[in-house]
């Protein structure tokens, strides 16, 4: 049985937990992902957090991922209720997408208010058990292709930032060790210290 890792995030965008507005004066959703390391062999999982998630109607992106360094696993800790791996297009799910590939398509229930969640929520995680070696870097890269990257709220479609996540493999670099019996030492010169 594979070790579920506990989550070890490095948040790189802590400026963005406050309100994010353009020109315009309207909001920006963010949505990003965290940074984790693990050890091969080992499951960890990724979270996707939000920001300014406020009266959303929708919300549809791809994620892509390195399949010679993770191998999916699966989709869980829903921060909607009514997210389940329906909203997903998963390898070997029901909607299939080809490996390296997971497509995201939510939708709220009431459409009159939609659906507004506390900033750095996660909207979801993303399981991988990883295959790679030491040193190794995946990205969890945010993707308009195949499923265009959108968020929508009661007042249209909304300006967004995304930033990606990642997954790094633990393990040092193997060093080789030289062992000297001989030394010479030499007195420095000049000696300020005399």
């Amino acid at each position: 049985m594979r070790k579920l890792t506990s989550l070890r995030s490095l948040t790189l965008v802590a400026l963005l937990w406050g309100s994010i507005s353009n020109l315009n004066g309207q909001a920006q959703v963010t949505a990003l992902g965290t940074h984790v390391t693990g050890d091969p062999a080992e499951v960890v999982k990724v979270e996707i957090k939000v920001v300014d998630f406020e009266s959303m109607l929708n919300s549809q992106f791809t994620l892509r991922y390195d399949t010679a360094i993770l191998n999916f696993s699966a989709v869980g800790d829903f921060g909607i209720f009514n997210i389940n791996s329906q909203n997903f297009g998963i390898p070997n799910g029901p909607f299939p997408t080809p490996k390296g590939v997971i497509s995201f398509l939510w939708i709220a229930d009431n459409i009159i208010t939609g659906q507004s969640l506390p900033d750095s929520t996660v909207l979801f995680t993303v399981s991988f058990e990883i295959i790679g070696t030491a040193g190794q870097v995946s990205s969890l890269h945010f993707s308009g292709d195949p499923t265009d990257l959108e968020f929508g709220n009661l007042g249209g479609e909304m300006p967004y930032m995304v930033f990606d996540g990642s997954v790094t493999v633990a393990g040092g670099v193997a060093t080789e060790e030289i062992v000297t019996e001989d030394f010479t030492f030499f007195p420095i010169s000049p000696n300020p210290i005399q």
